[in-house]
This record gives structure tokens, sequence and C-alpha cells, in this order.
């Protein structure tokens, strides 16, 4: 998922990422990769048990994250925020924790056309045939606190 929100972003260099289906060998030649890169600062934003082994494992001087189980894992962990919140405010703290400063969470997302195409051509087909555009929402997760409250979305489908 993160490769393709992120392709094509002009202020990141570089993607690496893993799969759920990634092979024993899949992951040693990511972890090579990672150990040859020599990082100096390595920043857990996940927090699961594999990207806390891959931080680990990547030799960065040093690394972070939020405090948890794997807390040995890194040189340095901080606490959750005390109060249930957006994921990505738990993330923007973890980066003001350790002298970041965030400049809020507005999305700076790059779009290529072979990303925008599919979406024109299934509008220009929707907006010529008879039948009505619709709109999926779905407003649940696994997680309660990644869960819209119903009100947002109420709101935002009378927007739409």
């Amino acid at each position: 998922m993160g490769d393709l929100v992120l392709r094509g972003n002009p202020y990141i260099d570089q993607i690496l990422t893993y799969s759920d289906k990634d092979t024993f060998f899949d992951t040693l030649r990511l972890l090579s990769k990672l150990r040859k890169m020599k990082f100096e600062l390595a920043i857990d934003f996940m927090f699961n048990p594999r990207s806390a082994l891959l931080t680990f494992l990547s030799s960065a001087k040093t690394s972070y994250s939020i405090d948890s189980r794997r807390g040995f894992l890194y040189h340095k962990t901080f606490p959750r925020l005390s109060e249930k919140t957006y994921i990505v405010n738990e993330k923007l703290n973890l980066l003001k924790q350790i002298g970041i400063k965030g400049c809020g969470i507005e999305l700076d997302l790059s779009f290529t056309p072979e990303d925008t195409e599919p979406f024109k051509i299934f509008l220009k087909e929707t907006l010529n045939s008879s039948s009505a555009l619709r709109i999926v929402l779905s407003p649940t997760h696994r997680r309660s606190i990644r869960m819209w409250p119903l009100e947002r979305y109420a709101e935002i489908s009378d927007y739409l």
C-alpha cells in the first residue's frame, strides 16, 4: 500500500516495501539491502513485530518507536499518547518526541497519468451512461480507534 500512495512523491528518494506474501528469502534480501544502506536513524511508525525486527536488524545507529513489548529492539521508545487519537497524530507525536517539528496532517500526494487514467475512463463511462453514479462508504475498521464517528460519515455522505 505504501508504494501505491508514495510512488512519484518528489520528497521521497526510495521506497522499500515488504509483503505478507514475501518468502523467507525475500525478507532476507530486504534485510541485506537495509544493512548495506547503513542508516543513521530508523523510526518505526508501524510498531508491529515485523517492522520492529527489521528496524533492529537494519543496524541503524539510532532507532525510535512507540513503547511496546518490543521496546527492547529499539535504542529509545516513547509512550503512546494517553488519550485515544487518530493514528497520524500518534505518529506526529513520535516525531515531536525526537525533536522533529511536524507541519500538520495535510496530504501531499503525487498522481501520475498511470494512476489517474483508469479513474478518468471510469468517470467518462459512468457519466455518459443512464445509471446513476454511486459511491460506497465503509464506516468500519477492525480497530475501533480507526473508525470514524458515525456523525462524520453522515456529514460526508450528505456532502457527496
